[in-house]
């Protein structure tokens, strides 16, 4: 008797302990060239005790008439407004298309630009842990993009930096074309899964209906994952039936009482004259799919993640770190969202 209870106590523990996790660390992407805090992010994410931003260095793209890869869009740091912040992560986004064109003996030239490009551009007191490439790589520009990640670990390793790379879900579902990239951990983006450009999508930003489709083997991907999860909201213009442009926080209550926007459904709204809305010119007859993160699309996602993660993320960020963003969610939905 004594040996089957003693069984029976090691195995309650056992069971504990592969359920019990500590709860992941939040963080956010900061996505705008001019990396300036304001009074009301700096309070979110002390509240909140994400100490880590994801921020975008600079872009990476082919410039067809001088025929290389150049850096846009480089980022330029308020120091002052980051107080609280405690570690940056250099994210830098390379285009396809740049990969589609370069040689690859020019390869170790971007790589080395790129590296010395972050150096320049990062503020110097806060201390590089790890950089993040950002790139929707495909079967076809698969070789060049891991041949640039293998070229940048040497001078990562010498300054101890860690190397990730973020993970769309087609990278996850078709991970015997993509491949899986050189580097220490994955970020999975979580997020712009459905089919933008089709009027009949319910929501692109979150569809997890969508995801489910692209996450039946995650848990045999093997790479580390951390996680980045939506919470902003846009705009999707059609015009003629085609898709024109992207409307950033776009919200409802910008619509709510247009005199020249009427509401077709809920997330659905059609110009009846032309008008200025947001700083942009519509055209009567715009149309307008209006695009939000829910707390129960959130929940939702969180639960398929938990279930097909094969090992909690370490961290959770949130895209994007905006005053008009994370108003829309309070730190306890937030801090849900981290424990798995």
């Amino acid at each position: 008797m004594r040996l089957l209870i003693a069984l029976f106590l090691c195995c309650c523990v056992a069971f504990a302990c592969e359920r019990t996790h500590l709860p992941a660390k939040p963080a956010f992407y900061y996505w705008q060239t001019n990396v300036q805090l304001d009074s009301t992010e700096r309070a979110y994410v002390q509240a909140l005790g994400a100490d880590r931003l994801y921020v975008k260095y600079f872009d990476i793209d082919w410039n067809y008439n001088r025929q290389e890869a150049v850096p846009l869009a480089s980022a330029k740091f308020d120091t002052l407004t980051l107080n609280g912040i405690q570690e940056l992560v250099p994210t830098i986004f390379i285009t396809n298309r740049t990969l589609r064109e370069i040689n690859s003996n020019k390869l170790p030239q971007l790589a080395s630009q790129l590296f010395q490009r972050m150096l320049q551009i990062h503020p110097p007191h806060f201390k590089i842990h790890e950089i993040q490439i950002d790139c929707d790589w495909s079967g076809t520009t698969r070789d060049k993009y891991f041949e640039l990640l293998r070229l940048l670990r040497p001078s990562l390793e010498k300054r101890q930096i860690r190397l990730s790379a973020t993970i769309r879900l087609h990278q996850i579902k078709y991970a015997d074309q993509t491949g899986i990239p050189p580097v220490d951990k994955g970020l999975l983006m979580f997020y712009n899964m459905g089919e933008l450009e089709n009027w009949e999508e319910s929501n692109s930003i979150l569809n997890v209906e969508t995801a489910a489709q692209y996450v039946e083997q995650l848990h045999e991907y093997p790479l580390m994952l951390d996680l980045a999860l939506p919470i902003y909201s846009w705009g999707v213009v059609f015009r003629s039936g085609k898709f024109i442009k992207l409307v950033n926080q776009l919200s409802p209550a910008d619509l709510a009482g247009h005199p020249h926007i009427v509401k077709i459904t809920s997330s659905r709204f059609i110009l009846n004259k032309s008008t200025y809305l947001k700083g942009y010119y519509f055209y009567k007859g715009d149309q307008i799919r209006l695009e939000q993160c829910h707390w129960s699309d959130l929940q939702k996602a969180h639960q398929l993640l938990s279930d097909k993660l094969a090992t909690p993320p370490q961290y959770v960020s949130f895209y994007h770190l905006d005053s008009a963003v994370v108003q829309s969610f309070t730190y306890d939905q937030l801090t849900d969202l981290c424990v798995f």
